[in-house]
């Protein structure tokens, strides 16, 4: 019997693509290796030291001066009282001081907690706090927002280090100013470095799928694993290859593994810009002699709505990867911009499933692989489908389920920094097997040949503007406004965007009032988890333990033609309106920017 060409294709690029991820995995599962991030930059550093690493604007550091300039940030903490275990909070922009800091902490053994820098207040709070701050690295630009709330968090000021970003020098209280601490600090290898395979590197914050940001702990293996995965098992990096950020910030593990990470692995450079911009995009590309790009969804649609470039075609890139790219514009995307491959990607930052599409069949995600299973859901109560034995239901193609990741060696789950949290993930013996497997919460539809395409993201969380956004949190925030009594908060598709705009179905008190309510969430909250849409009912569905139902909600979107309650929209001015059928219509139409 016969293999057709297209499973055969599947097969061959599948096993090609296991072989690489195979070795390299064995190599990074040795754990008695002493190994880390601060090694690999060491290595280019001593085996091609004249090698771009990285590019940003006017500026290229070679992969020698790369390692000296971290080598001067370890010194630097080292002298001021820095220690292996502490953990330092890294609040900055994409810029090259932002992995100068990362390598830096990294060869003292202390682990950087990436800080998103669009938080402010409370949520900027809670970061420093879950992810044990001792330390903070900030970017000028940052400093004032720090200000505000460093005396509600528990970290002297003196171990707070200032570094200038444009110009501007900022200042703290109390606080010390990056030159100060390592402008004459040595550009040697600190002689007692740590470079411990199994000692956490980052912690990456993350909504998950339940209840406030998480710190999800990134061990130096766990991410040489899954750079190499990406870098040397789908891209074949090398030390001519550039990959491009784009704008994809680098507390993102998107930014910090996929666009830098890959590069790493292969000795070649990373291209940083600060924020994205389609009308700057192709001549970076053409400046930087970029042969790969990370995207999200919202990149690609950016692009593909913008004008017509004389750099579009004429570029050097031979693949891009990323996630989120939508079926309806994939072909129209790749032909008009002449991209060879492209590789959507699925993964969760703390998860320990990980899929790549490596045949570029448009709209999946990759294809599932041994102990990966997308378990049956009921659509309306979100809840797992189970058997007469109450054992999970796994998917049959056409169907939609959430999927899974069985927890073993060589795919692990390390979890949180707040153990506590750990639990939820974790499903005990779900198919009465004895086996453990982690929830990514995400659902999925299977397809043919075990094709998945990404469906929607089930439980407390959302995707907006690139953001996960915790409909716990926000839910937390709108009910410290006294106007509110009670608020359910969730995602709503707005026609021609990616992810789900923010909205939330609330109890007014008497004291409610749409523009006070406005100014509050704009001054409490970052611009991508505001609600973009806001719903005023007298009671909200709850089940029988005390859960807001959301289903219903979900499907009357935010059309004042199924709502019959007030219903208002946050306009670019920061002031909720009322909906009415012709702003709907603007807004479905994209007259109306959200």
């Amino acid at each position: 019997m016969r293999m057709d060409r297209s499973k055969w294709q599947d097969t061959k690029a599948t096993a090609d693509f296991m072989a690489r991820v195979l070795y390299w995995t064995m190599y990074h599962l040795r754990d008695s290796r002493p190994d880390s991030a601060a090694a690999h930059v060491e290595r280019w550093a001593d085996e091609i030291p004249n090698n771009a690493a990285i590019f940003f604007e006017d500026r290229c550091y070679t992969y020698a001066q790369f390692n000296d300039e971290a080598n001067r940030v370890a010194h630097g903490l080292r002298r001021i009282g820095a220690r292996t275990d502490d953990a330092v909070a890294l609040l900055m922009d994409n810029r090259p001081e932002y992995l100068f800091s990362i390598i830096g902490a990294n060869k003292l053994g202390m682990v950087t907690g990436l800080i998103n820098t669009k938080l402010v207040g409370e949520q900027l709070k809670h970061a420093l706090k879950i992810t044990k701050a001792k330390w903070i690295i900030v970017g000028a630009n940052h400093a004032d927002k720090l200000a505000e709330i460093l005396n509600d968090v528990d970290i002297d000021p003196s171990h707070v280090i200032v570094w200038p970003e444009a110009g501007d020098k900022g200042s703290i209280k109390g606080t010390r100013l990056a030159a100060d601490v390592w402008n004459d600090a040595p550009q040697g290898n600190p002689e007692l470095g740590v470079y411990d395979a199994l000692r956490p590197f980052l912690y990456i914050c993350t909504s998950g799928t339940t209840g406030l940001p998480k710190a999800a702990l990134i061990r130096n293996q766990r991410w040489l694993r899954s750079i190499y995965y990406f870098g040397q098992g789908v891209l074949r990096m090398n030390p001519n290859d550039v990959s491009y950020t784009c704008g994809m910030p680098l507390y993102h593990n998107a930014g910090i593994s996929q666009g830098w990470g890959v590069a790493l692995t292969g000795g070649g450079a990373v291209a940083i810009r600060r924020k994205f911009s389609v009308s700057a995009f192709w001549d970076d590309v053409s400046r930087y002699n970029v042969t790969t790009f990370t995207y999200i969804g919202e990149i690609c649609r950016f692009l593909l709505g913008g004008a017509p470039h004389p750099k579009e075609r004429t570029h050097r890139l031979r693949a891009i990867i990323g996630a989120g790219l939508r079926p309806d514009i994939w072909v129209e995307f790749r032909d008009r911009f002449a991209i060879p491959q492209i590789y959507e990607y699925y993964g969760a930052t703390e998860g320990n499933v990980g899929l790549v599409n490596l045949t570029g069949r448009p709209g999946m995600v990759g294809r599932m692989m041994h102990g990966q299973v997308l378990a049956c859901v009921d659509p309306d109560t979100e809840e797992f489908v189970r058997n007469a034995e109450g054992h999970l239901v796994p998917c049959k193609v056409g169907e939609s389920g959430i999927m899974l990741g069985e927890i073993q060696k060589t795919a692990g789950f390390d979890g949180y920094v707040d153990k506590s949290k750990n639990a939820s993930k974790v499903l005990e013996n779900p198919f009465g097997k004895g086996k453990k497997y982690f929830n990514t919460g995400d659902l999925l539809t299977l397809h043919d040949n075990k094709y998945v395409a990404f469906a929607d993201r089930l439980g407390d969380t959302f995707r907006w503007k690139g953001e996960n956004v915790s409909t716990n949190d926000v839910q937390e925030s709108l009910t410290r406004y006294e106007g509110v009594a009670e608020a359910s908060v969730y995602g709503v598709k707005i026609d021609n965007n990616d992810g789900r705009a923010g909205m939330a179905a609330i109890v007014a008190t008497e004291d409610f009032s749409a523009q006070s309510l406005a100014a509050f969430v704009c001054e409490n909250l970052p611009a991508f988890s505001r609600p973009v849409f806001v719903r005023v009912e007298k009671e909200l569905p709850m089940t029988g333990s005390y859960k807001y139902i959301k289903t219903g909600f979900k499907r009357d979107g935010f059309d004042p033609a199924v709502i019959k309650s007030k219903l208002f929209f946050l306009n670019d001015k920061g002031k909720y309106v009322k909906v009415t059928p012709a702003l709907y219509k603007k807004i479905q139409s994209g007259t109306v920017r959200v």
